[in-house]
């Protein structure tokens, strides 16, 4: 998806997108047309929505498919490259997954859509994608109602890391059942506190 970070073509991306789907995901299972149409449908809607509103309940009532259909599809995205699914840290806290696009999908699919309502999850995604790209551990975190947070825990070397995207600092009370942690905040490069977010680029 190298194409995703250079075309300034929207319908190139779409292309793309959609070789993937009708080429490379039909030889991963049994897909039907109607597999695919849901598939396109499952993808356009996690473009257009915050990395907020995206659960397989949400994705299951918007198209109109079941939750087993919901977790299907996502996991053969994801095998097929299009997205990451990051878990969150702890053990009682709800296992609800965070859905994120590969860079540069979400931009070019969601035509229509304020792009400063995507700022965020873009971010993250230029994120996730370079660190599961080294193969390191990573989880998301939880504010203490259970609200979904920019931040991430990265395990390295026995040391929990601790990355802050963009956004307002949280409360250490926020960070519930995080002990021994080491924060960053990432943000815009010229920014008097913190790291720049697209250094991480060069991690692989």
């Amino acid at each position: 998806m190298a194409a995703c970070l250079e075309s300034p073509l929207p319908s190139l991306i779409v292309s793309i997108v959609e070789k993937v789907i009708g080429r490379d995901m039909l030889s991963l299972g049994k897909l039907s047309q109607e597999d695919l149409l849901n598939i396109h449908s499952v993808l356009l809607l996690i473009a257009r929505s915050g990395i907020e509103g995206c659960s397989y309940s949400s994705i299951s009532k918007n198209v109109g498919i079941t939750k087993y259909m919901a977790r299907q599809y996502i996991g053969m995205m994801d095998s097929a490259s299009l997205l990451k699914v990051v878990m969150p840290y702890g053990a009682n806290v709800i296992q609800e997954l965070k859905i994120l696009l590969n860079p540069g999908i979400r931009l070019n699919l969601s035509q229509g859509v304020d792009p400063d309502r995507l700022t965020g999850a873009i971010r993250e995604e230029f994120f996730i994608h370079h660190i599961f790209g080294t193969g390191l551990v990573v989880n998301y975190l939880k504010s203490i109602r259970g609200q979904k947070l920019p931040d991430y825990i990265l395990f390295y070397d026995d040391r929990k890391l601790i990355f802050e995207i963009g956004g307002a600092g949280k409360s250490s009370a926020q960070l519930k059942g995080v002990n021994g942690r080491e924060k960053f905040n990432l943000n815009q490069p010229g920014s008097v506190n913190g790291i720049p977010l697209i250094l991480f680029g060069f991690l692989w």
